[in-house]
């Protein structure tokens, strides 16, 4: 992994840009994890109809999809495939906007 140099507070500090998207990517990981919660949490309740709870289904779904896709992320960028890495931040684009 590279460096790069960035004055900062009057210093000239190193940063990994690499560990900055690691820390991105663990910030969407937990905040999945929180949405993956609520809505399983509001489907096991007494949902207020049938299509409410299918638009809940869809979202545990594709919550699911994103955290299983973590690993995968985190694999190509120790690698550095940057097109593997443009398709699985895609797949997780798709599953948020479904």
């Amino acid at each position: 992994m590279f460096n790069i140099n960035y004055s900062f507070l009057d210093e000239n500090v190193a940063i990994n840009p690499m560990s900055i998207f690691k820390v991105e990517i663990d910030a969407i990981d937990s905040k999945t994890k929180e949405g993956l919660h609520k809505a399983s949490e509001l489907s096991v309740n007494p949902p207020p109809s049938r299509l409410f709870l299918s638009c809940l289904e869809t979202c545990i779904d594709n919550y699911n999809s994103i955290l299983e896709s973590k690993q995968k992320i985190l694999d190509v960028v120790s690698v550095g495939d940057a097109d593997q890495l443009s398709m699985e931040l895609s797949f997780n684009m798709e599953n948020v906007f479904a």
